[in-house]
């Protein structure tokens, strides 16, 4: 049982290291790098009428692209996706 624990808090102390570098590194980011795209196509974040595939998601004016149906290979994604 005490292997279990051990694990256990070693697994959640990665995950929260894993967290504190995600947020310190995308902090300063601005919205032309957070919606950068690397190739044309990328499924991305966007206002509601400027996506680039069949189907988006989200109530509200900014959308997130992605399909079902994925096509295969499945498109590259920006940071903000």
């Amino acid at each position: 049982m005490d292997i279990a624990l051990d694990r256990l808090g070693v697994l959640l102390d990665q995950l929260d290291s894993a967290r504190d570098l995600s947020q310190q590194r995308l902090e300063d980011l601005d919205d032309d790098e957070y919606l950068w795209e690397p190739v044309l196509g990328c499924w991305s974040v966007r206002s509601r009428g400027e996506n680039v595939c069949a189907q988006a998601y989200g109530p509200g004016d900014w959308q997130l692209e992605f399909e079902l149906n994925a096509p295969e290979p499945p498109p590259v994604t920006t940071i903000a996706w």
